[in-house]
Parts: structure tokens; C-alpha cells; sequence
């Protein structure tokens, strides 16, 4: 890497192209190599504002305590910059730099030419420059020291870092912790001290420079250390499932399956602080939900919204519960009918109306608008989904509104333990599995359709979903239990308005195919969905083509790629020469989803040729992508229109009606299946009771034996004390004839001889 900058610059930083100028001369103060001057107070006070300036933008945090000189001197160089854009700061950060000392750039080289920095894995080219619009990328992370392979972690990004906790390997619940500096490209193991819980009487303090600052003290991040007040937990338990969502600086971590004695304690709620590197377990106040893992936790506003999973015996779940963050207390939901005011005793319940989504885990859950929360796929025992269902946090009245969207769009196959990521109003969906095989491909959601504005939806929206591409089927991320962000290139400034362009980019660490996984891929998507080549897997180049445009874009120039425009799908000329499995994304999606998509593409085109040439174009838009032959007279133009929006509500209703009967058949099948577990479970109880009663039959046996041959054991010794008696009379009895026959007889023994 030196080495190749060395030739290319001449070691001359100017010839070197922003932001990649910026981040060498971020990296030299931060790393101080052998040679650097000390920077002086204000220079170093300049770079940390600077610094902050391009990385946070301006500044609106509140000023510190006036009796923290420190603090208050670094906000208030901050503040001073006012509305400086990054790109500036980054150009004032070097010839600030340049001034303090020019051959900078030159140490900086001779330091990464150093045998212990060969292979070390820190670059001077972020994570966002290796992103590519077409093909997935492998980050190099050179010899550098990262976590080992995992599925079911979770994480959140916190700045340009992203952070990831636990996971599963092999079995084994994982209790670590690492963070991934996106800039410097880097890995970082983290071991959390104990958490404290802030008062008004601890408030705050700081040290005059970061924990991570150099050897002379430069500032490179900022960082608030907190006086510890009341250890609670000083390390990450082993926890695999659980969900992760970023609050401020904090991560907030919620449940997660555990194997030890608390696996059946209330869910945990765990909280760590990455301004400090502290870990915490916080008690919250109310009624805590059940413990599990796998379920879906969003933030909105200040509220954590945590809905379904699965408990300790794997059981799916389906209930709703709501964590306000700065109490800390849970508040519990009452399901209500629609219209119907709420019972008395339900007067300190969150009411939620609409009919909830069926009980899974290993779902995603994202949130739009800072009001609605989107549900995608899942799963239980026996059925994965590929549903999408919507609650609006703000519905009439301060309830709780569930509502299932429609998805117009290509057939995809239910998933569970897949991963998703927002950029900008699109959301991304990869990997996961349906219990039979892995999900190769990468979808994405348009979310447009869901209206900021205060009024409740007036019916179920439909939302574009688009089938952007696949995987081989042995790919990194072909895998369950991946985790994926989206990060914005912060090295660029944010536009004044209208989408941004360097929002786009997204990345994914770990999974499971077979295999664990550990290497960071990212992708950068583009502005366009339909412009996506269908094949977005490593190494397969799309052909260039005119591009169908997303909902919104100009119309296409013909009635075919109009028609596929309406579609939400690319054109065939995209797809040409991609993988056989991504093949399918311009073909009309089959089966009870493909009947409307099929119907506007099989209209002729032919008709499009109108005297004037734009009235065909102006009703095909009118009517979803239709194209009606030109039209005669008024009238019957106006009955073709009601003709055909009479054909697509039957159709959507239709739809409808199949998804209905799809749900309730997937119902049957897993109350079908609960039926059989239950019958077996019967069975083997019976087994067992008759096998418990053989037993007792058997010890009734035995026990009887065990008593008769205690009788005639009695009955032994009754014997044997009287054959004892009897010995001692015959002892008895021998020793008289003894002494008799040894007495004298006769004349003898009247002598006394």
C-alpha cells in the first residue's frame, strides 16, 4: 500500500485527490510516527474542531458547564465554524497540517513502509472507495487481527464505526465485542468497563484530551469518560438472537437467547456506551415482556417497539411491547377493535387496532418516517412469510394501527433470518432461508409510498419490491444471520436537498451457509432501482443498456419498457449475461402475483401509434402501465378505462382473496402439524403411563415376594432358636451321662473308691 502510493505521489500530498488527503492527514496525527513534531495547543485544538466539523457537520450540541474550561473551549472552536462544509474543513485540515509541518506525508509513508505495519490491515483508502455499483466487493483486511465467523449477532453504526455484539459459532453463544472503523478500515476488540448510571450528583467529566488521543496528546475523536457511580455487569454475556439499535451514542441491546440459569428471566435490557466503552444491564420499571430471541426491535422517537420471536423452547411469538427509553419503563398494549372505544380496565394499556401479523422471529423490522414501522418475512415452526406489514405509531386517537401492505412486483420466496438495511426511502433485503433452501437473491423495497404527512392511511399502500439479482448458492452471502448497514460517505458533504448521492452504500459482515462467515462485503447501490443490473453477485459484470427509470423517473420511450417501468423490473437488456437464477427478474412474475404484472405487458404495442403519439403514453401511466388502443371518441375511451380498472380490481381482488386463502391454508398446515406433535406427544405420554403402570404391577410383585420371603425367614429363625435350645439340653443331657459313667459302682463306691 506505501509502496504503490510512494510511486504514484513522489511522496508530494497534493497529488494525492480529497478525501483520500484528508484521511492520510487524519491518519498521521493520529498515529504521531517517528519524526512528527509535537503539535502545539491551538494547532491541536484547530484539527480536533476541524475534525468534528467533517465527520458531525455543525455544531448543535449544547454547550458544556462553564466550569469545565476543556469541554467548553473545544465546543466553543467547534461552534465557531458555523455552517463550514466538509469538503472546506477537509482542505483547512491539511494546510493547517501543512503549515505545522510539511514532510508529514512523507513520515506518514515511511511509517506504513515499516515491516510491523505490512499487512497490518489499516489503509489510507476508506471502506466506501472500494464499493462498486455492480458486483458485491470483499474489503482486503490484510493480516489484521478480526473476529472469528458468526451468525445471529447483531449491530448498529455509531459515527463511521460500526459495531458488532456476540453471535453463534459452531454452537457457541459468543460474548464479544468489536468495532470497524469504516475510514481507516479497520477491526478494534473492545472489553467494556463497568457501567455506571449518571446522576445529578456524578455528572459528566472529561479528561483535556480523548482516551484514544496520541502520545502528545492530540485530539483525534472526541470521547466523554464517565465517573463510575455503581458497577453493574463489567462484561458482554454470551448472547446470540437478540436485536441492537442505536440511541445517541449508545447501543441499546435487547434479549437474545442465552444459555445459562437466566434464560428464563424478563428480557434484558443492555446498553452500552461507546463514548466511554462502558457496558451496562439497566432494570427497567413496569411489566418486562418474556425473554427471547430473534424478534424485531425499532426506534421511534424515544420508544422501543419489540415485536414477536421466539422463547427459550423455541416457540414463536406474536405479542407487541413497547420500552420508553429515558424512563426506562415498559408499557403494555391491549388489542382493541377499530371504532370501539377501550374498556375501564384498559385505560393504562397502549390500544392497538388492525389485525397483528402472525406469530415469528427471525424477521426485519425497519422504521420510515419516524413513525411507521415496516415487518418483512419471518417465520415459526413449520411456515417462513414473505409478507409485509406496517404499524403506524400515530394513527387516530393515539392508537396503534397494525396494517398489511400490498407488494406489487416479482414472486419472492418466504424467508427467515435474512437482513436489512435502509438507504434513503429503499429498503434492502439479503439472505436468509425457508427451511428447505438458502435465499441467493437481493430485493429491495420501495418505501415512497408511505405518506409523511399527520393523516392515517385511508387503505393498505402498495409498495414496489424489486429482485435485483443472485448469489451462487455457496456465497459469503448467501447465508442466514448476516448483518447489513447502510453508510453514507462522510468524506462528502450532504446535498442541500433532493436525494443524496453518497447515501448508497451498503455492508454486510458474518452469516452462516454451511459455513461461517467473517469477511465484510459492500456494495454500492444506485440512485435508480431499475437501473440496478439484475446481478449484483461477485464478479458478474451487467452489459451497458438504457435503463428502465423507477416510480417517478420519465416514462420509458417504448410500450414495452413502460410496461416493465410499471413493473418496478429491469429490462431484459440489463440482465443479459447474468446468472441463470437472476434470469427470472425480467420475466412477468408467475402464479396469482403475476396475473396483473403479466397483464399490461401483453398488451399490444402496436397501439401506441396514435395520430399524436402521446395520448397511448398518457393512459398506459393513467393505468398502471396498460396500453389501450388509441381511442375513437370520448365515450369510448371512457369505457375502456372502466373496462380496465374493473379488470384490475377483480384482479387485485383476486389477489386478495388468494393471499387470504394462502394464509389460512398456511394456518391449517401448521395446525396440522401442532395436531401431529400433539398426538405424538399423547402417544408416547400413554406409552409412558402404561409403562408406569407394568412398573407398579411389577413392584406389587415384588413387594409380595420380598414379604412371603420375609415370613419364611421369620419362620427360619423361630427354627433355629429352637434347635438351639434343643443342642443345649442334648450338651446337657451327654454331660450328665459323662459324669454318671465315671462314678464307682458296687462295693467300690460303698468303700469309697
Amino acid at each position: 500500500m506505501a509502496a504503490s502510493l510512494q510511486q504514484g505521489s513522489a511522496a508530494n500530498p497534493c497529488l494525492l485527490p480529497f478525501p483520500d488527503r484528508y484521511h492520510a492527514a487524519h491518519k498521521f496525527v493520529k498515529l504521531q510516527p517517528q519524526g512528527a513534531k509535537e503539535l502545539s495547543q491551538e494547532t491541536q485544538l484547530a484539527l480536533f474542531s476541524l475534525s468534528k466539523q467533517i465527520t458531525e457537520g455543525p455544531c448543535n450540541v449544547p454547550k458544556p458547564w462553564s466550569w469545565n474550561a476543556v469541554e467548553s473551549t473545544k465546543w466553543m472552536a467547534w461552534n465557531q465554524l458555523g455552517n463550514m462544509s466538509a469538503v472546506e474543513a477537509m482542505r483547512l485540515y491539511v494546510r493547517t497540517l501543512d503549515e505545522e509541518q510539511s514532510d508529514w506525508y512523507a513520515l506518514l509513508l515511511a511509517e506504513e513502509a515499516k515491516p510491523h505495519n505490512q499487512g497490518a490491515g489499516a489503509s489510507l483508502i476508506p471502506a466506501h472507495a472500494y464499493a462498486q455499483t455492480d458486483v458485491w466487493t470483499a474489503l482486503p483486511m490484510g493480516e489484521q487481527r478480526k473476529p472469528c465467523p458468526r451468525y445471529e449477532h447483531s449491530g448498529g453504526l455509531v459515527g463511521t464505526k460500526v459495531f458488532i455484539v456476540g453471535g453463534n459459532y459452531a454452537g457457541r453463544y459468543l460474548n464479544d465485542l468489536w468495532s470497524f472503523d469504516t475510514l481507516s478500515m479497520t477491526w478494534q476488540q473492545l472489553v467494556p468497563v463497568p457501567a455506571t448510571r449518571l446522576s445529578k450528583a456524578n455528572p459528566p467529566s472529561a479528561t483535556p484530551f480523548p482516551a484514544d488521543s496520541n502520545a502528545n496528546g492530540a485530539a483525534t475523536e472526541p470521547q466523554v469518560q464517565t465517573a463510575p457511580v455503581l458497577p453493574v455487569q463489567p462484561t458482554v454475556v454470551p448472547l446470540a438472537g437478540h436485536s441492537v439499535n442505536v440511541w445517541g451514542d449508545k447501543l441499546v441491546i435487547l434479549g437474545g437467547h442465552i444459555k445459562s440459569k437466566d434464560a428464563n428471566s424478563p428480557l434484558p435490557v443492555r446498553i452500552y456506551h461507546t463514548s466511554c466503552n462502558a457496558w451496562e444491564v439497566v432494570q427497567a420499571s413496569g411489566t418486562s415482556p418474556s425473554p427471547r430471541g430473534g424478534h424485531s426491535s425499532s426506534l421511534v422517537g424515544n420508544k422501543l417497539y419489540i415485536f414477536g420471536g421466539e422463547d427459550a423452547s423455541r416457540r414463536a411469538l406474536g405479542d407487541l411491547h413497547i420500552l420508553d427509553l429515558p424512563s426506562m419503563m415498559w408499557e403494555r398494549t391491549v388489542g382493541v377493535a377499530a371504532g370501539k372505544p377501550s374498556k375501564p380496565q384498559d385505560i393504562h394499556l397502549v390500544k392497538v387496532e388492525g389485525t397483528p401479523p402472525s406469530p415469528r422471529s427471525a424477521h426485519i423490522a425497519t422504521v420510515v418516517h419516524d413513525r411507521y414501522i415496516v415487518i418483512f418475512g419471518g417465520g415459526s415452526v413449520t411456515t417462513c412469510f414473505s409478507d409485509v406489514h406496517i404499524l403506524d405509531t400515530r394513527s387516530e386517537g393515539g392508537r396503534l394501527r397494525w396494517i398489511a401492505a400490498k407488494v406489487q412486483g416479482p414472486k419472492v420466496s418466504p424467508r427467515a433470518g435474512h437482513t436489512g438495511a435502509l438507504v434513503g426511502s429503499t429498503w434492502y433485503i439479503l439472505g436468509g432461508g425457508n427451511n428447505v433452501n438458502g435465499c441467493t437473491d437481493l430485493l429491495a423495497i420501495d418505501l415512497r409510498g408511505l405518506s409523511a404527512s399527520p393523516p392515517a392511511l385511508a387503505s393498505p399502500p402498495t409498495l414496489q419490491l424489486w429482485q435485483l439479482g443472485a448469489f451462487p448458492p455457496r456465497h459469503a452471502l448467501s447465508s442466514e444471520g448476516v448483518t447489513m448497514v447502510g453508510i453514507r460517505n462522510i468524506s462528502k458533504p450532504p446535498p442541500a436537498s433532493g436525494p443524496d448521492p453518497e447515501m448508497g452504500m451498503l455492508l454486510a459482515f458474518g452469516g452462516y451457509n454451511g459455513k461461517y462467515q467473517n469477511a465484510i462485503n459492500v456494495l454500492r447501490v444506485p440512485q435508480d432501482l431499475p437501473s440496478t443490473p439484475s446481478s449484483v453477485a461477485p464478479g458478474a459484470k451487467a452489459t451497458s443498456s438504457t435503463p428502465s427509470k423507477a416510480p417517478g423517473a420519465p416514462a420509458a420511450t417504448d410500450a414495452k419498457g413502460a410496461a416493465q417501468a410499471s413493473n418496478g423490473m429491469a429490462s431484459p437488456a440489463v440482465i443479459k449475461g447474468s446468472s441463470p437464477a437472476a434470469k427470472d427478474v425480467s420475466s412477468p412474475p408467475a402464479g396469482k402475483a403475476g396475473a396483473a404484472a403479466a397483464a399490461p405487458i401483453a398488451s399490444k404495442p402496436e397501439a401506441a401509434k396514435g395520430p399524436a403519439g402521446a395520448a397511448a403514453p398518457a393512459a398506459m401511466g393513467s393505468l398502471g402501465g396498460g396500453v389501450p388502443a388509441a381511442p375513437e371518441t370520448p365515450s369510448k375511451a371512457n369505457q375502456e378505462t372502466e373496462k380496465q380498472v374493473q379488470e384490475q380490481e377483480k384482479q387485485v381482488q383476486e389477489r386478495e382473496k388468494q393471499a387470504q386463502e394462502k394464509e389460512k391454508q398456511a394456518q391449517e398446515k401448521e395446525k396440522q402439524a401442532l395436531r401431529k406433535q400433539l398426538a405424538t406427544v399423547m402417544a408416547q405420554l400413554e406409552t409412558a403411563q402404561k409403562g408406569m403402570e407394568d412398573a407398579r404391577a411389577a413392584l406389587g410383585r415384588e413387594s409380595a415376594k420380598v414379604l412371603r420371603l420375609e415370613g419364611e425367614a421369620a419362620e427360619s429363625h423361630k427354627k433355629l432358636a429352637l434347635a438351639a435350645e434343643e443342642h443345649k439340653e442334648l450338651v446337657a443331657l451327654r454331660r450328665q451321662v459323662s459324669e454318671a459313667s465315671n462314678k464307682p459302682q458296687g462295693v467300690r463306691a460303698y468303700l469309697g473308691f
